[in-house]
């Protein structure tokens, strides 16, 4: 299969994220007490280590199942066994390429020539299920807000990272209830480029039947639950505990901050807010560092076979 050429980003902008990831990374590292560090991964249970591998093919499940209902709506019959193999090496490419092309990219790129009358289509599912994703992130901080909120407020760096996940859902809900103004400005903006962008997010609002709703909401709640249950279980496998539903409420806010493409990969920012969320809770440093670390290093792993189903494809 001859993929059709994918456009390189701007070489600055990627410089800045190596940047930004190299910084957080080497700022953290020199934090670390290097034989408690050691210690704990050495008397890490390999068998809670190990349920990484039942994590990771859970939650792609659930992708193919969440992308499947709305390529379902806007009428895009795939199998369940192509859905997975598009999974599989959007995983590995947002793994290991994510300079040069992002896993949407490839199934948008793979799907298009399957489907050629239906790119605006295929365009929409992946937003459509990128966005349901990131809106359960914030109804899950939302909702366990309530039981934080002085741990929140009597931390400075913990009420300022809040605030900014508040101000972002705040700052969605405004696009969203003046979209049909936005439209009509926007509309009169003859470049080709924005008029495919508003006409993609028109159908994305356009999806408001409960029957979508329902099994998107519960395919991406399931998703964040198997998340955070990984990085649980790996800081139990190295020794310590932490309350779940605080791990959840940390887990909602490293998340939504990893979707902001400030870093490569979100490469230095997971693994600094992990540290400093979890340290609030009593997770020593060395620990919430291991545990992230150790989720990534299982997650690239995994993602391998993606690489490997697409050479077989090329």
């Amino acid at each position: 299969m001859n993929e059709a050429p994918i456009k390189k980003r701007h070489p600055l902008l990627l410089i800045g994220k190596i940047v930004i990831s190299l910084g957080l990374m080497g700022w953290l590292l020199s934090m670390v007490e290097w034989s408690a560090f050691f210690h704990s991964i050495s008397n890490a249970n390999p068998w809670l280590i190990s349920l990484g591998v039942v994590f990771f093919i859970t939650n792609l499940l659930l992708l193919i199942l969440r992308w499947n209902v709305a390529l379902t709506y806007f009428g895009i019959e795939e199998s369940k066994g192509s859905l997975y193999r598009l999974n599989m090496i959007g995983t590995f490419f947002n793994n290991f390429l994510p300079s040069t092309v992002g896993g949407d990219g490839y199934k948008y790129l793979a799907l298009s020539k399957k489907h050629p009358t239906k790119k605006k289509e295929i365009l929409s599912s992946l937003v459509f299920d990128r966005a349901s994703g990131f809106l359960t992130l914030f109804l899950i901080n939302i909702l366990l807000l309530p039981f934080y909120a002085s741990l929140v407020v009597s931390n400075h760096a913990f009420l300022l990272l809040e605030g900014i996940t508040l101000g972002i859902f705040l700052g969605i809900l405004l696009v969203y209830f003046l979209r049909n103004h936005l439209a009509v400005w926007l509309d009169k903006v003859s470049i080709k480029f924005v008029r495919k962008v508003i006409e993609t997010f028109q159908l994305v609002f356009g999806l408001n039947r409960p029957e979508i709703a329902k099994p998107v909401l519960l395919y991406s709640t399931l998703f964040v639950l198997v998340g955070a249950l990984w990085q649980w279980s790996y800081i139990l496998a190295l020794g310590f505990d932490v309350n779940f539903l605080y791990l959840l409420f940390a887990f909602s806010i490293i998340q939504i901050a990893g979707i902001i493409p400030i870093s490569l990969n979100s490469i230095g920012i997971s693994e600094s807010l992990s540290v400093l969320l979890l340290g609030f809770a009593g997770v020593p440093l060395e620990v919430a560092l291991a545990s992230a670390l150790a989720v990534r290093i299982m997650l690239m792993l995994l993602s391998l076979s993606g690489g490997i189903t697409y050479l077989l494809k090329r």
